[in-house]
């Protein structure tokens, strides 16, 4: 598992890009949203807001343990073909919208910029040899965060090479 500490706060989870699973994470019953945002319907990554919004009210606890079992089904997001791809980072870029709304000012930051998202999503198209949306999405990931580390656009073409 993760080495984390078994205490920390949303700042902590969003700075480290920390997702852990379900299961290993706590927090306190009073932390539940009482109403859930217009967006929360829209994305099937559901979860992640949930513990967003969950953290603007408390600590989050974490115990390092994969106590986890799997099922898998056709309708499991998890491993369904129904949840790869560009619905996957669309998900994303929705959540890093609409979020910030419910957050602190000073989180605000973490959700800017969505050019991992659209990388994904430009690479997916290519795969699929959809050249315009490749194009238009390639466009979006520069635009986005146009200075990169010089190792960034490296591993992208890379990346794109090796489609």
């Amino acid at each position: 598992m993760y080495d984390f500490p078994p205490i920390f706060n949303l700042e902590f989870y969003l700075q480290n890009f920390f997702n852990p699973l379900n299961n290993s994470i706590i927090f306190l019953k009073s932390a539940e949203p009482e109403n859930h945002p217009p967006f929360f319907s829209e994305v099937a990554q559901w979860d992640t807001v949930l513990h967003y919004l969950r953290a603007t009210k408390g600590d989050i606890g974490y115990v390092s343990v994969d106590g986890q079992a799997w099922r898998r089904h056709s309708n499991a997001t998890s491993f369904s073909t129904a949840f790869t791809g560009v619905k996957r980072y669309k998900d994303w870029i929705t959540i890093n919208k609409n979020i910030k709304a419910y957050l602190p000012k000073s989180l605000h930051k973490y959700f800017r910029t969505n050019f991992i998202a659209y990388e994904y999503i430009s690479l997916v198209y290519l795969k699929k040899k959809k050249i315009g949306m490749f194009l238009y999405y390639f466009a979006l990931m520069v635009l986005n965060r146009p200075v990169r580390p010089l190792k960034e656009y490296k591993d992208y073409f890379w990346k794109l090479r090796n489609q």
